[in-house]
């Protein structure tokens, strides 16, 4: 894909870019990514899907109704409420582990307010803070997926109280905020491609939709062989 091509599709203003596509080899996406404004900031969510899109989708709706969470306690709780939702929608009391491929996901999700940076997370998704093209946090990956499988403790998946991350961070006013699935960085499928530092690198740019832009182009240089949905924030508020 062309880098106009990839301009073309990626969405947002001055202080967003945010971008979800199949890439290059995978026929569907089976990412989604959410983003929302509110008067105090912003709030986003993105979601990587397995063994189908339904888990994925139902993530991210469930976030934007239900709100980031304002500490770990409230986060494992509404996790704990999505992962029933996917087993009721999904599995069934006796499942195969290797039949019963049912849709999961991995999610991170985040809300913005004055200089604060709330963070939720269950899986592989990828999120930086970036300041001065140094990588100043990185989150934590854990590698699990959330569905009918971690609430019945099939295949390895982590429950909930211990595969959930969550964090709160403070934001200085030159800090940059970039989350995104493993279809960028690992974008020779499975196979680290991009490294944070070198993501981190792109941020001497300074227009959150021409960093985006790079990034992309980039993935797709390396072949795109995975699902890329890519997000990034410039906090138009901060302490200093």
């Amino acid at each position: 894909m062309l880098h106009n091509e990839i301009a073309g599709q990626i969405n947002g203003d001055d202080n967003v870019a945010y971008i979800s596509l199949p890439g290059l080899v995978k026929p569907t996406n089976e990412d989604r990514l959410e983003y929302w404004t509110q008067d105090h900031g912003m709030s986003a969510c993105i979601a990587d899907g397995h063994w189908g899109d339904e888990a994925a989708q139902h993530a991210v709706s469930f976030w934007k109704d239900a709100g980031i969470p304002d500490s770990k306690e409230m986060a494992i709780q509404k996790t704990s409420e999505l992962e029933r939702e996917l087993y009721t929608s999904f599995g069934k009391p006796v499942m195969d582990q290797e039949i019963d491929l049912t849709p999961e996901t991995a999610f991170v999700g985040i809300n913005i307010s004055e200089d604060r940076l709330d963070i939720a997370s269950y899986g592989d998704c990828r999120l930086l803070v970036v300041n001065g093209a140094a990588i100043k946090y990185s989150l934590e990956q854990k590698s699990t997926w959330l569905g009918a499988f971690s609430h019945l403790g099939l295949r390895s998946r982590m429950a909930v109280k211990d595969g959930l991350v969550y964090e709160r961070l403070p934001l200085d006013k030159e800090d940059y905020v970039i989350m995104f699935t493993d279809g960028l960085d690992e974008c020779i499928y499975e196979r680290p491609t991009i490294s944070h530092e070198e993501i981190a690198e792109s941020f001497r740019l300074v227009q959150p939709k021409k960093i985006l832009e790079d990034l992309v182009s980039l993935a797709f240089s390396y072949g795109a062989e995975d699902n890329i949905s890519a997000l990034i924030y410039k906090p138009t508020f901060g302490s200093n």
